[in-house]
């Protein structure tokens, strides 16, 4: 068994509600249409990612990135190995079977590619995770 997992939600919206939890709006399925062919930017697009890991399990430092269809790489946020430690300790005293960090990234005037999958991934120990993927797909225009 694996002693972590890596996930990443695309968004329009999120909001951090009182009790510092966070409430996504919606949440983008795995291919998004875009009309016509010279797409417009999006007014937000979020992020939300987030790693659950065994307490017990050293994660060290992770850093996610946004992988274009262009394979430009684009530094998104790094898990600094203190905050890490912080959900491990915390996780440890409430007697939580899994310890978890996440960012949530809000991106303005994010600007679709006009076809391609946008991914994230998370790199780990050396080793790189695929999070999350967003294809984006041009409507076919009419006429």
């Amino acid at each position: 068994m694996q002693p972590f997992n890596v996930m990443a939600l695309f968004c329009k919206d999120i909001y951090e509600e009182e009790d510092g939890g966070y409430t996504l709006v919606r949440v983008l399925r795995n291919a998004v249409n875009l009309p016509g062919k010279a797409p417009g930017a999006l007014p937000k697009l979020i992020i939300y990612i987030r790693i659950n890991f065994i307490p017990t399990f050293d994660l060290g430092e992770a850093k996610a990135r946004m992988v274009m269809p262009s394979g430009e790489t684009i530094p998104l946020w790094t898990f600094d190995a203190g905050w890490v430690r912080n959900a491990q300790e915390s996780a440890q005293a409430s007697g939580s079977p899994l310890a978890g960090v996440l960012s949530r990234i809000i991106i303005g005037g994010f600007q679709p590619p006009s076809s391609g999958t946008v991914s994230v991934e998370v790199e780990i120990k050396g080793e790189t995770y695929l999070a999350g993927a967003l294809t984006f797909v041009p409507e076919e225009s009419s006429g």
